[in-house]
């Protein structure tokens, strides 16, 4: 980072009490007094300094005015992630699955800007409870786009999250950083590196089932979804023209019927549409790049048991499940039909993994068709649904020893008449 021409604040004596002297952000200079003795006649105390550099942060809301070779703005690393993040704020004419997946976007883009704005911030501290920064007179803004800026916020998120975890943050900050030097907030771009190592699995991720395999059996599954109620009586969200809470049910166990039968994802059920993803008489969902999470679009099979159930509850029009919180019910359910090691571990999302495991492990799947299931654009992400267990590989190995046997036959009377008749004892 480029170093200010001067302090950008000072702490002068006046009659032996401390005085903050610093250049506002608007080019003017103020001197605010601290109510502090300053120190002996020609040292300031800690004290002081301390509380001079608070002041001056809270009276300039951390706006540093000096000349930095990379940040061409006074604006603070909060007011540009939100200006960054208006990009998925959800416009007034759009669908209602188009509001819904732009408003989850901006969700998820905002968690990642907390904890970038979290790491940078003054009040940051390491784990022992030290400040994190102390002593540091940049700009959060500074501090992250600093030459080690990108790479120390990676490395410290890879103590929370797990690698893949931390990719996903790693393309968030890139994009940022792209964006605020598109728009002239920055002069140059630092450089952006992931650290080594494989991260931690965050426990809320345990609890919602992404990131954590369990060994579940079919008869798990199923006694699982059997344990859900058909409808939920949960009040949902505001509906209707004024505004007013309207009750209205959701479904449940149809729901995750669905997961199961489909491994479709969550937010893929819930903005399943009719007639726009289905109708009646169809054997398939026509399913747009926006209602997937990879933007796969595609035409989904549907097998008879899948049907049945649309065909009993999908209403004549409009959404089929719409968007719900079922976490109640999954937690209830698991610990109802699984045992309590299962039951501890398990998240709706397992249902959907538990299709694309069974589906990989059994002999004779072709990768490609559970990587078009699953909704998968790179086949590496497909083979993480295979997981080795003795069970499958036995039935793999007993699926061929028919073949094997045949062959070993053929094998042994080849090679019987190449050897010609044994010669005869003596």
């Amino acid at each position: 980072m480029g170093r200010p021409k001067v302090s950008p604040f000072r702490i002068l004596n006046k009659a032996g009490r401390a005085y903050l002297d610093f250049d506002t952000p608007d080019g003017g200079r103020e001197l605010v007094a601290l109510k502090l003795p300053f120190g002996d006649r020609k040292t300031c105390s800690r004290e002081a300094r301390e509380a001079g550099e608070r002041e001056w942060r809270r009276l300039t809301e951390g706006r540093v005015v000096e000349e930095d070779r990379r940040v061409r703005t006074s604006k603070r690393l909060s007011e540009l992630y939100a200006m960054f993040a208006d990009r998925w704020v959800p416009p007034e004419d759009a669908s209602v699955n188009e509001r819904e997946r732009l408003r989850k976007a901006y969700g998820v883009r905002m968690s990642y800007g907390q904890r970038m704005i979290g790491w940078a911030s003054d009040e940051a501290r390491r784990p022992d409870g030290s400040l994190r920064w102390r002593g540091d007179a940049r700009t959060p803004l500074q501090r992250l786009v600093a030459d080690d800026g990108p790479s120390s916020f990676l490395a410290w998120r890879l103590t929370s999250v797990k690698r893949k975890s931390m990719r996903k943050e790693k393309s968030n900050l890139v994009l940022f950083l792209e964006w605020t030097k598109a728009h002239g907030f920055l002069a140059s771009l630092p450089p952006v590196s992931l650290p080594s190592g494989r991260g931690v699995t965050h426990p809320r991720m345990a609890k919602s089932g992404r990131g954590v395999h369990i060994a579940l059996t079919l008869d798990h599954v199923a006694r699982v979804v059997a344990a859900m109620p058909e409808w939920s009586n949960r009040t949902s969200r505001a509906t209707g023209a004024a505004g007013a809470q309207a009750k209205r049910r959701f479904l449940v166990r149809p729901f995750f019927e669905m997961m199961w039968l489909t491994g479709l994802r969550e937010a893929t059920l819930e903005r399943l549409e009719v007639p726009r993803n289905w109708r009646r008489g169809r054997t398939s969902l026509h399913l747009e790049n926006a209602d997937d999470k990879a933007q796969y679009g595609r035409d989904f099979p549907l097998t008879e048991a899948s049907i049945a159930v649309l065909e009993k509850y999908a209403p004549a029009s409009g959404h089929i499940f719409g968007h719900h919180d079922y976490r109640k019910h999954v937690r209830a359910a698991a610990k109802a039909a699984l045992p309590p090691e299962l039951a501890e571990r398990f998240g709706g999302y397992h249902l959907r993994h538990f299709l694309g495991t069974h589906l990989a492990n059994r002999a004779g799947t072709a990768l490609p068709a559970l990587q078009f299931v699953m909704g998968h654009t790179d086949l590496g992400t497909t083979s993480g649904y295979v997981h080795a267990d003795a069970a499958s590989a036995r039935a793999l190995l007993e699926q061929v020893a028919p073949d094997v046997a045949a062959a070993r036959a053929k094998a042994a009377s080849w090679a019987a008449k190449k050897a010609g008749p044994e010669p005869a004892e003596p």
